[in-house]
């Protein structure tokens, strides 16, 4: 298994914008695929065959309200998010951003995808946590239970 951590904002997946015949990308799609891009430049290659992808989307928690005494830990803050962006956009953002980075090939290969979104006040400016692995199980396995075969 393969893990990848790319610091700040969890990137999201931004259409293509046009100016008449010219299409463009975005200042902020622009610097995500350049955080994957550094993210993923010591990373081994990309395995081979069909992937299993998670994708763990962490923002940053509101500033608290709430004072701390001098001396005392802060207490730990870890919810579901769920608003904008949604987990499938920061899905296709990552997976985006790992094509144009020329680490992930086709993302077409992806057969099984996981992605979550999390608000904490532990990971300072936020992160995404990709695991990537080969996905094991086979086809007829799958299609067994759902009556496929």
């Amino acid at each position: 298994m393969i893990t990848i951590e790319i610091p700040g904002r969890p990137p999201t997946y931004r259409r293509a914008r046009s100016k008449g015949a010219i299409r463009f990308q975005d200042k902020a799609t622009i610097a995500d695929r350049a955080r994957i891009s550094a993210a993923v430049a010591n990373v081994g290659p990309c395995p081979s065959g069909a992937l299993e992808v998670g994708i763990v989307a962490i923002w940053p928690a509101a500033a608290e309200r709430s004072k701390v005494r001098k001396g005392q830990p802060r207490p730990v803050i870890v919810e579901w998010r769920a608003m904008d962006p949604d987990a499938d956009n920061v899905a296709k953002g990552v997976l985006d951003g790992l094509q144009a980075a020329g680490w992930l090939d086709e993302d077409n290969r992806v057969v099984q995808l996981t992605a979550c979104t999390l608000t904490t006040n532990q990971h300072g400016n936020g992160a995404t946590i990709v695991t990537v692995s080969n996905h094991l199980p086979d086809a007829a396995s799958v299609a067994l239970p759902l009556r496929i075969a």
